[in-house]
């Protein structure tokens, strides 16, 4: 038998006695659904402009995005990770949360008909955002149980008072019912291949939808603003992201960063040229040293007024020459920073943070979403393209994406992959300049 815990945990608490907000399972989904809903207000003109979709698509966004944001960790509610979280077993689990997450409304029908009403496309879309938040689930074979748990019974406590709670408080943000549905604790037999209604799911109904990327991207953003935030006690994740997002270039200044690099000199012919292009995609061909990143300048003061502004290196060193040659020189250097791309080891870093909460630690949470809080950024290309390759630090920051401007400085130097990318980019962001 497992019984059930006082409280139910999202993250390891530092004092499992007393468990801070944040680290239970109602204070992190309600602090994840605030930044979804809060992130989708900031930015919902500029995802219909980026992407190009209409209205309705906005919409169902909004609404997927709320409902995977309180759906997300509800497969944390159950006996292995609980136990976990207290440090009282091993640290492997028979079945990732996420899984349990998207299995319960295929299991419950009428907690499906409470998110979702008959929607169909609402619940696929939001129950692939929630399987994919984690980036580990490639496809639905690989959502079996898995070894070395030590247990052969797994309970979900979906009756429990914390999860009545979470769904009762969550209700007014969503724009749910008030009929609450009533649920109970489920045994899951570990030995006879639990989970098989998802699985089916994922064969027969898992479709692609335009809309899907965007969800998923977001919730993720949602989910580790929702993670980092409530550490620093001082900082309110709606104002946080209001104003970090709402941190936007303008004309002014971005001219001011051309003027300086040009002296007393005139702009020349083909900055001019470059400068005033009605194109939203511009390829420029110019020898070294003729003055192509200050056209590119130009080009932003027009393009990039009241967005954000990536300028995006192939390579660490050369993104790090950019920024010392044309912002550190400039009024901007304290409304700009330079991300170097290091992979994921960062970010991997800040999960790892997010279960040990050490105050040390959990700050680099807000530092990895540095991207949204300057109106300029100068980085190496993976910063921005990583988003086409399911890279986690792009995902975290597409807020910033979907409202900016994007210069991609040297691409002769990129090979085919990257290329690609940068191809596949600028096809999915159709409203960017």
């Amino acid at each position: 038998m497992h019984e059930a815990p006082g409280t139910l945990l999202a993250k390891r608490p530092r004092d499992p006695a007393y468990p801070r907000p944040e680290e239970t399972l109602i204070g992190h989904t309600m602090a994840v659904v605030s930044a979804a809903k809060t992130i989708v207000e900031s930015i919902s003109d500029s995802i219909e402009v980026t992407f190009n979709i209409g209205q309705p698509d906005l919409v169902f966004i909004e609404k997927a995005v709320l409902r995977a944001a309180l759906l997300h960790d509800f497969g944390k509610a159950n006996s292995q990770f609980q136990r976990m979280m207290l440090g009282k077993g091993d640290s492997k689990q028979a079945l990732r949360h996420e899984w349990i997450s998207a299995w319960l409304p295929l299991y419950c029908g009428e907690f499906a008909d409470w998110l979702f009403g008959k929607d169909r496309k609402l619940r696929d879309v939001v129950l692939s955002a929630v399987l994919g938040h984690h980036l580990k689930s490639e496809d639905g074979g690989s959502i079996d149980v898995r070894n070395g748990s030590g247990d052969t019974q797994l309970r979900c406590y979906w009756g429990h008072q914390d999860f009545v709670c979470c769904l009762r408080e969550a209700r007014v943000d969503i724009g749910l019912a008030d009929n609450i549905p009533s649920l109970n604790d489920v045994g899951l037999d570990l030995t006879n291949r639990p989970l098989a209604e998802l699985r089916r799911w994922f064969c027969k109904r898992l479709q692609k939808s335009r809309t899907l990327p965007i969800v998923k991207s977001l919730l993720m953003a949602a989910d580790i603003v929702g993670s980092a935030l409530p550490v620093k006690h001082e900082l309110k994740i709606k104002d946080w992201i209001t104003k970090t997002l709402g941190r936007r270039c303008d004309s002014k200044s971005l001219q001011n960063i051309a003027q300086k690099r040009l002296a007393d000199n005139s702009p020349r012919d083909f900055q001019r040229e470059v400068e005033s292009t009605s194109h939203r995609v511009l390829l420029v061909r110019a020898g070294c040293g003729s003055g192509k990143t200050i056209a590119a300048y130009l080009w932003a003061a027009k393009r990039a007024n009241g967005r954000k502004l990536f300028i995006c290196y192939p390579t660490t060193g050369t993104a790090t020459e950019g920024y010392r040659d044309y912002i550190i020189s400039s009024d901007f250097e304290r409304n700009s920073a330079l991300l170097h791309s290091r992979r994921e080891i960062d970010i991997e870093y800040v999960l790892e943070a997010e279960a040990r909460r050490e105050t040390r630690e959990a700050g680099l949470g807000i530092a990895a979403l540095v991207s949204w809080d300057v109106p300029l950024v100068v980085c190496t290309v993976d910063t921005v393209l990583g988003i086409i390759q399911n890279s986690r630090r792009s995902l975290y920051s597409s807020p910033a994406f979907m409202n900016a401007a994007f210069v991609f400085d040297e691409i002769h130097q990129y090979d085919e992959r990257l290329f690609g990318a940068l191809l596949r980019f600028i096809e999915t962001f159709k409203g960017t300049s």
